[in-house]
């Protein structure tokens, strides 16, 4: 039985198989979504942000939680995912979180929380403040930004 934190981060490709003699025609991409990534690192901040619009996310960045609020309160109404870290100066990310689901009254947004901890009572924490997907940063940022695109699309 799958939890809230399970994502299927394989390779396999969605859809079916093609109809033969069928004429193929290619739909215009549309945008994956838009996401905020929340990272006090700044290269790890700037490597997801491409994996994500490599895979179609419109992505804006910050580098703690109060800068994540601030961008979060100016596009809480078309925002489709808020990545964050958890170990964070500052506000940590499992606050972060607690703050985006209590204070914030949100929702509906998908959070999802990246960490590099080998702490297990982070991934419950998270989930009890309100994370609807807990991820191992160590699967690297092209897992990451998958399981992300898997999760809003």
């Amino acid at each position: 039985m799958s939890t809230k934190t399970d994502i299927a981060v394989d390779g396999a490709a969605p859809g079916g198989a093609a109809q033969v003699g069928a004429e193929a025609t290619a739909a215009p991409p549309s945008p994956a979504g838009r996401a905020i990534v929340v990272d006090d690192d700044a290269l790890l901040r700037f490597m997801l942000s491409d994996a994500l619009q490599a895979r179609g996310f419109e992505v804006q960045t910050a580098e703690d939680a109060t800068a994540g609020l601030r961008l979060l309160s100016e596009s809480i109404l078309t925002l489709d995912v808020l990545i964050t870290d958890v170990l964070m100066p500052g506000q940590d990310g499992i606050e972060f979180v607690r703050t985006i689901r209590t204070l914030g009254g949100e929702s509906e947004l998908v959070l999802v929380a990246v960490t590099a901890s080998a702490d297990p009572s982070h991934r419950t924490r998270l989930i009890e403040a309100g994370a609807d997907f807990v991820l191992d940063k160590s699967i690297g940022v092209a897992a990451i930004a998958q399981a992300v695109g898997e999760v809003v699309l």
